[in-house]
């Protein structure tokens, strides 16, 4: 709807400008201050809904409004991130055969015009947390300050890289835990930090080959140096096997055994991705998984079964057909 609003107040603008010089493929599409928010990663965001989802509060109508705005509260604080990062790194963008077309690299909007913007939308995003409550507050605080060392230290280590940015989806996830006062469990931090990696390693295969390529992308990210593929790979299934056994155990010990018909659902998504960050090289831009048909039905079900076991439906018609025998 955000989105929806700024384009519709935005003049008409010369679309070709975002194309890419060599491939002619459309970059964003976007104006230039809406794309320097990056709408497209807010997806990233959705972990907020995680603990309204496993906690079986779903239907909870009163717990809707506070969860929609923890939500719109962290995409506010990433865009603010992404755009004092784009502030700052704009001199090493620009030698990046992608990052340059930025909308601060390019020069389509000013790194005063930027900042600014990277702050109003700090504030507003604080201010929304601090009306959900002190912890959402200390949450949201705690991921701007995570991000400022990602961007000024954990960024160049490696392995912190990526370990920095499975932590910022823990800490997102806490904070939905805040937003509804629903308890954090060990499951939700295990499992949200696992998938968080698995994804932040694939991000890194697809920037690693792409240096290979052209190696301007590692003068715009140097740690990728210290990287191999081979490794990578390891590290991605090694996270996939951690992250699969951890939701393993967390639908037989966590608090419905019933859960574990979800399996079948996580095991899909997790390999299905694999098979598309291999086969069609989808690391750096996780989002497209939205449009692969395969990914939409099996998350739908898995949804639809969490929702199911939630409500109790399976238990009840197990318990009708045991009393029909």
């Amino acid at each position: 709807m955000i989105t929806g609003l700024v384009l519709a107040c935005t003049p008409a603008i010369d679309r070709t400008a975002f194309k890419h010089p060599a491939t002619g493929r459309a970059l964003s599409g976007l104006p230039p201050l809406l794309s320097l928010m990056r709408p497209r990663q807010w997806y990233k965001n959705l972990v907020v809904f995680i603990p309204l989802l496993f906690s079986g509060n779903a239907s909870s109508t009163a717990l809707w409004a506070p969860i929609l705005v923890c939500f719109a509260a962290f995409c506010a604080l990433s865009s603010s991130v992404y755009a004092a990062n784009d502030v700052v790194d704009a001199d090493r963008d620009r030698l990046h055969p992608r990052k340059k077309e930025r909308p601060i690299a390019s020069g389509k909007v000013s790194p005063a015009t930027g900042g600014a913007l990277s702050l109003l939308l700090a504030l507003a995003a604080l201010a929304a947390l601090w009306w959900l409550g002190p912890l959402a507050l200390v949450l949201g605080t705690a991921y701007l300050l995570l991000q400022v060392l990602y961007n000024g230290l954990l960024k160049r280590l490696v392995l912190w890289d990526a370990l920095a940015i499975a932590v910022g989806f823990v800490v997102r996830a806490l904070a939905g835990s805040a937003a509804i006062d629903v308890p954090s469990t060990e499951w939700l931090i295990v499992c949200t930090f696992l998938f968080a990696l698995y994804l932040a390693f694939a991000k890194r295969r697809h920037e690693l080959l792409l240096a290979q390529d052209d190696p301007r992308a590692l003068e715009s990210r140097p740690i990728l140096g210290a990287y191999t593929v081979p490794f990578i790979e390891q590290s991605m299934q090694t996270s996939a096997t951690l992250l699969l056994m951890a939701y393993s155990l967390y639908t037989f010990f966590g608090t419905d055994s019933w859960m574990m018909f979800t399996i079948p659902f996580a095991i899909y998504g997790v390999f299905r991705f694999s098979w598309l960050v291999h086969r069609r090289d989808l690391g750096d831009e996780a989002e497209m998984v939205f449009r692969d048909r395969a990914t939409l039905a099996n998350a739908i079900l898995w949804l639809a079964t969490i929702v199911a076991v939630k409500a109790g439906w399976p238990q009840a018609a197990y318990e009708w057909l045991h009393a029909l025998g």
